[in-house]
């Protein structure tokens, strides 16, 4: 007769490890091969072939390597930022290379997230996650193209002068126009990140059954997202922030420890 509690095992965790984990964890335990392989016999499932699970052994290892640069990729994004932020009134120069190191960290953050989403194919977590990915090498271009040439996009921003206008009256209404589309610019902006992340928040939600921290966290991230506005929403993306590191590193050491 088959075990139950070795059946019940392998059913709950067949999806999460590898077979060759689970059958070495079961046998590690006190329980004979012949029940293990009887287990999964009426579960139907097969133990993989040396060739199968010499790439699989590659593929967790690349997956581990991939999650614990994410995670500390996540620690130096904050560090760059902070740097950048202190000494920006001292040199605007140095305080460039930090944002774009910090921006460079932050990419690598995010592809952490994409390997996540491939490893237990969902979907939505890895979409928004190279929508943030995007949208970060779009503003490090931006940042570049402005430090090579300022007046590219200054010109469009730049307030009028009464001599340019002609008059006051009419300087303050291009001024007020100028300054309504910056408004309506920012806004959008606001707006789109508010629904990038509350779905990225949903995103790590459906997570919850197989990386630790992932339903707290997205949790967390539409919370904070959600009161953004408010400036509420700030202290809970910081926390937020935190526990996506930790998820980060927590998942890299899952594979192959039950």
């Amino acid at each position: 007769m088959v075990n139950k509690i070795i059946l019940d095992y392998l059913q709950n965790n067949k999806d999460k490890y590898s077979l060759d984990a689970l059958k070495h964890k079961i046998i590690s335990s006190g329980y004979s091969k012949e029940e293990v392989e009887e287990a999964m016999m009426i579960l139907g499932i097969e133990n993989h072939s040396p060739a199968e699970m010499k790439q699989e052994s590659v593929d967790t290892s690349s997956y581990s390597k991939w999650l614990k640069l994410a995670g500390i990729s996540g620690i130096l994004f904050a560090v760059f930022l902070i740097i950048s932020s202190l000494i920006s009134s001292f040199s605007e120069t140095v305080s460039f290379i930090f944002i774009i190191m910090a921006m460079i960290s932050s990419i690598f953050f995010f592809y952490g997230f994409v390997v996540l989403g491939k490893k237990y194919d969902k979907r939505l977590i890895k979409i928004v996650s190279w929508i943030f990915i995007i949208l970060i090498v779009l503003f490090m271009l931006f940042q570049i193209i402005n430090l090579i040439s300022p007046g590219l996009f200054g010109d469009l921003f730049a307030k009028p002068s009464v001599v340019e206008i002609g008059t006051a009256s009419e300087a303050l209404d291009v001024l007020t126009g100028t300054l309504l589309i910056v408004l309506i610019l920012f806004l959008f902006v606001l707006l789109i990140t508010i629904i990038l992340g509350i779905l990225f928040g949903v995103g790590l939600i459906k997570l919850k059954d197989n990386v630790e921290y992932a339903k707290t966290t997205g949790i967390l991230l539409i919370i904070g997202y959600s009161t953004l506005i408010i400036g509420i929403g700030v202290l809970v993306l910081i926390v937020a922030y935190i526990f996506e590191i930790l998820l980060l590193f927590k998942a890299s050491r899952k594979q192959g420890n039950i």
